[in-house]
């Protein structure tokens, strides 16, 4: 049933633009998974709001050249950095984390929203199962790491930074047995199906 309610979600729901006096001048963000999808358009929102720099956090660096491109050309006055990030890689997870605090002066918004769907179940170089690791894991990893470069900046203005991770109504679907790991491993556990419990972890 939880299935049949989130297809009538999808279909009905309509999500509403920023008002257009909503301003981010002098204001630093980063998107992760920001070369398509939601993480792509949440970026060009940003940017449209006179967002001064924004990091594009992306697994493929040329896939990120290409988003900023299509940004660039609406926002030319925005800032756009492409920085690599992997998030079934634990080092480069904190490789990214690392380079914020060494060379962003600021850090104001944080929209996590990388994540990963496969077909075939597969195991990250951590060896936990690959959706589990990016959509979970790498995230809450990323999400530590980077509190402290907010609350800095938050601390040097005097106003709130912000953090926002991007959850999945395919959390309403997750069995909640073997929910750390799918107990019959490849041929009982499809990629498709342990997707759901890396979101609601």
């Amino acid at each position: 049933m939880s299935n049949l309610w989130n297809f009538l979600a999808m279909l009905t729901f309509k999500p509403q633009p920023l008002p257009d006096d909503i301003r981010l001048d002098g204001l630093t963000a980063i998107v992760t998974g920001a070369n398509v999808g939601l993480g792509f358009e949440a970026a060009k929102e940003l940017a449209s709001h006179g967002l001064s720099r924004l990091i594009l956090a992306v697994r493929d660096l040329s896939k990120g050249e290409t988003a900023k491109a299509e940004i660039s050309q609406e926002s030319p006055e925005c800032e756009i950095l492409v920085w690599q990030l992997d998030q079934e890689s634990w080092g480069s997870i904190v490789t990214f984390a690392r380079r914020v605090s060494d060379e962003l002066g600021r850090l104001d918004i944080v929209l996590l929203n990388a994540g990963l769907k496969r077909l075939e179940f597969t195991r990250s170089p951590t060896c936990h199962e690959a959706h589990v690791q990016t959509n979970h894991l790498g995230t809450a990893l990323l999400s530590l790491l980077l509190v402290e470069p907010l609350r800095r900046t938050a601390r040097q203005t005097g106003k709130p930074s912000r953090m926002t991770i991007t959850a999945s109504s395919a959390a309403f679907s997750a069995p909640m047995q073997d929910i750390l790991e799918p107990k019959g491993g490849r041929a009982s556990s499809p990629g498709l199906m342990t997707r759901p419990h890396s979101s609601l972890v």
